[in-house]
């Protein structure tokens, strides 16, 4: 049988997903532990599916917001340069 190969790597599809296995602590977890950490988010204050995917959503919106202002005064903008 033939092995499937990654089109974009050109290695077995195995090493893709040890790849991306092992980026997954990096990327996700670290989201996660931020908003709960720095954003002091650790449980659902609403009830339902819909109330609580729209809850997920702000918080996501703030994190995301909160990295748009950090990099800006990274970049020496200050907290206009990241609105613009």
């Amino acid at each position: 049988s033939e092995r499937q190969v990654c089109p974009s790597r050109n290695r077995p599809i195995k090493c893709c997903y040890s790849t991306l296995r092992k980026r997954r602590s990096v990327d996700v977890e670290t989201v996660f532990g931020d908003i709960k950490r720095n954003l002091g988010f650790t449980r659902f204050t609403l009830r339902g599916l819909e109330k609580v995917t729209l809850e997920w959503r702000l918080v996501a919106t703030g994190h995301n917001m909160r990295k748009l202002f950090l990099s800006g005064r990274r970049k020496g903008k200050g907290a206009e340069g990241a609105m613009a």
